[in-house]
């Protein structure tokens, strides 16, 4: 539900980047049928003609959640909807893990741009799902033009075995698999979150 909603986000003209994409601007609906992205308040409109050379504030969202090309020191700059995507990507990485990321991290290196941008939460940390860590590490490429769209990590997360399926009617905390048959789980599975 997380990439369905940053693609309908993103896929539009003018583009909507969130900006500050993060576990606390997500929700669960009570039945656990559908994920819901919450608080537009710093998101941007950009049109599609527009979204290379719109200026946007720089450090707006959640200092831990956000990209390279936000964390930064200037004022103003340029920055286009993979900012989302690498928000994305630690949403996804502390779903599997239990952890916040940069956690472990200095004060000092998290708040140097330069030292910042070289690190990362380990992917060796995600055990629960280890087949989903080629899609977080794609999506937190220091690069922008190198993260996948949502809708590419729709299609790579469709692919990926053992995940529950895509358009599941509960939240991928409550599932089990066996032998690639996903069932529905009244209790956790025992999860690291919960």
């Amino acid at each position: 539900d997380l990439l369905s909603g940053i693609n309908f986000m993103h896929d539009r003209d003018p583009c909507i980047i969130h900006r500050d994409l993060k576990p606390a601007n997500l929700v669960l609906v009570p039945d656990l049928s559908q994920l819901k992205i919450l608080d537009f308040g710093i998101g941007k409109m950009v049109s599609r003609e527009d979204k290379f050379t719109a200026t946007m504030s720089m450090q707006s969202g959640t200092c831990r959640y956000m990209a390279p090309e936000v964390f930064n020191l200037n004022v103003r700059s340029n920055y286009t909807e993979k900012a989302d995507i690498y928000s994305a990507s630690l949403v996804i990485w502390q779903i599997t893990t239990g952890v916040r990321p940069y956690d472990n991290v200095s004060t000092y290196d998290f708040f140097d741009p330069e030292r910042r941008g070289k690190i990362r939460p380990y992917v060796e940390s995600m055990t629960q799902w280890p087949e989903l860590r080629d899609l977080v590490e794609s999506a937190w490429d220091s690069e922008p033009e190198n993260r996948p769209s949502a809708k590419e990590m729709l299609l790579m997360l469709s692919e990926t075995p053992r995940c529950p399926p895509l358009g599941a009617p509960v939240s991928p905390l409550l599932y089990q698999t066996d032998k690639d048959v996903t069932r529905r789980s009244r209790r956790c599975s025992g999860c690291s979150i919960c």
